[in-house]
């Protein structure tokens, strides 16, 4: 009969914090509504895909250089004073004393030039490192979406075990207080599950407001200008299945995009030292001019071609100069690529590790939740039956809460471990 009458009583308890945070004003149902939406909105991205159009223009500019280039110009000039008595008008035009019209026209085609055909071959490589680059960037922030899409969800979970924590701790006070009435508990008895129910209500406001981080780190990584939530229907099982259906799977580390673009960058710097280089050697390029001149009723046309011989003799030591400063640039690249071989193993391997421990450290969670449960079940029954304490009544209910608590997160840690290791070898491109 004590039971009954306490869960009676227990189902009556209630207070403003067990209401749930209202939802966030724009939710995402899946996985792929969230790419859909990062792909639209999200500025960093917007950011990376302009600078590959800027390696691309940048290429073409290069490329210009081995092409012809043409340039036309008019000239049109008048006398102020008139010409001096008996001066033919032509002469005079020519003397800028009378009326005088040029048109020019010049065109010009590189024949040898070590340095423009260098830095034709350095900037496809510079497009192709900037490329790759972003499409590591793309698989940086993808990730960053999904972590940051498990946020929301583990801090969806956590706020509501949180309140479930708040409703029990009410619940046990209400037991504690029919106990105190009956004469059968002691006031710092009751005072303790007071206590207890003041510990949850703190932390059903924190996890509130990790809840409202979450949604705000999620609606930044969008690209979203206000917080953005999960709805009820969404599934975290299964989800590291679905996050690689805008990637693909590697065979290897030296295959991602981060590691490729870091070469590229060494082969840009290699090719920088060339440009010096190429800046020693004598270039040819042939040269036509048109000119045509209209003075006193006249005309005269000259047209020419010109191979023009240009031989560097000094410069005041300016290239050598560049040349070190090039070499230099070659050797932090190549340490900068080194080093993101490096990095790159460590974060595979640890992103393999660190399943197994997440994996590991569920399995123990789950356990140490399941005995939880059996201590508080035993402590309830005792403390109805006049045989327990207050003290371990609380004690009870705060081990078991922490532990449903634990659990979740590491549900969560398992996940997002999973992610994190599918995306350390993955290609992620446009």
């Amino acid at each position: 009969m004590l039971g009954v009458i306490s869960l009676a009583l227990l189902a009556q308890v209630s207070d403003p914090l067990l209401e749930a945070p209202p939802p966030a004003g724009q939710q995402v149902a899946s996985w792929e509504e969230a790419v859909r939406l990062f792909e639209g909105r999200s500025a960093d991205l917007k950011v990376a895909a302009a600078e590959v159009v800027r390696a691309g223009g940048r290429k073409r500019q290069a490329i210009a250089g081995l092409l012809p280039s043409a340039t036309a110009s008019g000239t049109a000039s008048f006398g102020l004073l008139p010409p001096p008595a008996g001066l033919d008008p032509t002469t005079a035009a020519f003397f800028g004393a009378g009326p005088l019209q040029l048109v020019n026209a010049v065109a010009q085609l590189a024949v040898i030039d070590f340095r423009a055909w260098n830095a034709v071959a350095m900037a496809y490589e510079a497009e192709d490192a900037t490329r790759l680059g972003t499409d590591d960037a793309r698989r940086l922030l993808l990730l960053n979406v999904a972590q940051a899409l498990l946020a929301v969800v583990a801090a969806e979970r956590v706020a509501e075990l949180s309140r479930v924590g708040l409703r029990d701790a009410l619940q046990r006070g209400a037991l504690a207080e029919r106990a105190a009435k009956a004469g059968a508990t002691t006031e710092i008895d009751l005072g303790r599950t007071r206590q207890d129910a003041e510990l949850q209500r703190a932390q059903v406001v924190n996890a509130d407001e990790s809840l409202r981080q979450a949604r705000e780190a999620l609606g930044l990584a969008l690209g979203v200008s206000e917080p953005v939530g999960v709805t009820a229907g969404f599934q975290l099982e299964g989800l590291a299945d679905r996050v690689l259906g805008r990637c693909r799977a590697l065979a290897g580390l030296e295959e991602r995009a981060d590691l490729r673009a870091a070469k590229s960058r060494e082969e840009v710097a290699r090719r920088g030292a060339l440009d010096v280089k190429a800046q020693f050697l004598p270039s040819v390029a042939l040269r036509s001019n048109l000119n045509a001149y209209f003075a006193g009723g006249q005309a005269l046309t000259i047209w020419n071609v010109q191979a023009v011989l240009t031989v560097p003799i000094w410069d005041g030591g300016a290239r050598y100069g560049s040349l070190r400063e090039a070499e230099g640039a070659r050797t932090q690249a190549e340490a900068r690529r080194e080093q993101t071989e490096r990095a790159g193993r460590f974060d595979v391997d640890r992103a393999r590790r660190q399943v197994e421990v997440a994996l590991k450290a569920k399995e123990l969670a789950q356990r140490a939740l399941e005995q939880a449960e059996r201590v508080d079940a035993l402590t309830r029954k005792a403390f109805d039956a006049g045989l327990g304490t207050s003290l371990e009544l609380v004690t009870a209910a705060s081990g078991l809460r922490q532990q449903q608590l634990n659990l979740a997160l590491r549900e969560y840690d398992v996940v997002r471990a999973r992610v994190v290791a599918l995306f350390a070898l993955a290609d992620c491109p446009p």
